[in-house]
């Protein structure tokens, strides 16, 4: 969503980037100067950027883990400074001004802080703040707190967490910057300072927070422990291995490429290559615990003809699994040459005609339009295509040990045996 509205700001206001429009018409104009929209412009200017880290669950040890370079710029792309980030916040407790001179309209910034999308409270949020009044704005969290309403957002990236929040009536703001990540710190943090800052008597924060985060650490090791227990033992894959190498494709999100690295399948997932463990029948896991904490499970699906059709992964959990279907497997010339010429059709007077154009193989049986292939299978003596638009049918392409290629074409109800005219 982030993305999208990235893009809106791009079109609307004619920036050749979303980098340049932050940078143009936010940065600059407050004065951010030590606020970058980019790592590697980040690294390049300053020899005093903190280190990212990682504190893996059950571990008490943090472990340094490198830059994430961001492929998503209006999401957690931005490196910024203590007193920048100050200056963003006081445009928020000063009516939408920077030093005296409207920066946002009243009217935008109250749309900002005003709450439209109402959020249930967690059983963790109850506990702690006897309170189920959580909303969203444009961009903020909404909750009202000891007699004032604060609104505040956080955000995590590899190895880094920020805490921005403010209370307008009171013209405070807090900005909590911390460099490990999904660790309660900057909530902590957050709510002790606005204890101070308003005079109020509060919680001991860091005992409530630690608390929630030693329970969410203690299940999340039990959760891994009984997942690595529920394999069914002996439970093969339909296909080998090497046969789940393939790109995946999904609108709207990024491939998942599959590749096979000696005897072990890795997964590129998050921009990064994971290890690819099969558990049992059709059901791998992506393993990021190295970096993240966190396996994923996902399946494989088949066709109705028994072949790799598409990945199930849970990209967005409350949504169900989302579906990657694919993508047809690239042959090279040589390939795809290897079955171009004129076979047997079992009908009197036809024949079919396996021909190439634009790097695409086509089919035509006589007296019909040439039809598109997609290769969806690779074995060492047969390629299987599917119709493009139609998938309902498949073709295989077959080369004996006798060196005799032929056609099998598949209908439903119908099968046919296509011999290559020139076998020998």
């Amino acid at each position: 969503m982030y993305e999208a509205a990235g893009l809106l700001c791009v079109k609307v206001s004619g920036a050749s980037s979303w980098y340049d429009f932050i940078q143009t018409r936010i940065l600059t104009v407050l004065g951010m100067h030590d606020s970058m929209p980019k790592y590697k412009k980040c690294d390049e200017g300053s020899a005093d950027v903190a280190l990212p880290y990682l504190l893996k669950n059950g571990e008490t040890t943090p472990q340094k883990i490198p830059f994430y370079d961001n492929p998503l710029g209006p999401a957690g792309s931005i490196y910024s400074t203590l007193k920048d980030i100050t200056t963003w916040l006081k445009v928020h407790t000063h009516a939408g001004q920077h030093n005296g001179q409207p920066f946002v309209s009243p009217y935008g910034l109250q749309q900002m802080h005003a709450p439209h999308m109402l959020m249930p409270a967690t059983a963790a949020q109850q506990a702690m703040f006897n309170n189920n009044l959580y909303a969203y704005g444009m961009g903020w969290f909404i909750e009202p707190y000891k007699g004032v309403t604060l609104i505040h957002h956080g955000g995590n990236i590899d190895g880094f967490s920020v805490m921005g929040a403010f209370v307008p009536q009171e013209q405070l703001a807090i900005a909590i910057l911390t460099n490990v990540d999904g660790k309660g710190l900057r909530g902590a943090l957050m709510y002790e300072a606005l204890d101070r800052a308003l005079g109020v008597e509060g919680k001991d924060w860091s005992q409530e927070i630690l608390k929630r985060n030693n329970e969410t650490v203690t299940a999340a090791l039990k959760a891994n422990e009984q997942t690595a227990g529920e394999s069914v033992v002996g439970a093969p894959s339909s296909y080998d291995l090497a046969d789940y190498v393939g790109s995946y494709q999904q609108s709207g999100y990024c491939d998942i490429d599959i590749k096979l690295e000696g005897t072990e399948l890795q997964a590129k997932y998050y921009g990064a290559w994971w290890p690819f463990i099969h558990c049992h029948y059709d059901v791998f896991e992506i393993d990021m615990s190295s970096r993240y904490d966190e396996k994923i499970t996902v399946s494989f699906s088949l066709d109705n003809h028994g072949l790799i059709h598409s990945i199930n992964v849970p990209v967005e959990p409350d949504i169900g699994d989302s579906v990657f279907k694919r993508k047809p497997i690239v042959l090279t010339d040589s390939e795809q040459e290897q079955w171009i010429g004129r076979y047997d059709y079992p009908v009197e007077g036809q024949s079919v005609d396996i021909g190439v154009k634009e790097q695409t193989l086509y089919l035509t049986i006589t007296g019909q339009p040439a039809k598109a292939l997609s290769c969806v299978q690779k074995d060492q003596h047969k390629l299987s295509f599917k119709i493009v638009g139609n998938d309902r049918s498949l073709l295989e392409c077959i080369d004996d040990a006798q060196g005799n290629r032929k056609l099998v074409i598949k209908h439903p109800g119908a099968t046919y045996d296509c011999p290559y005219l020139d076998n020998k």
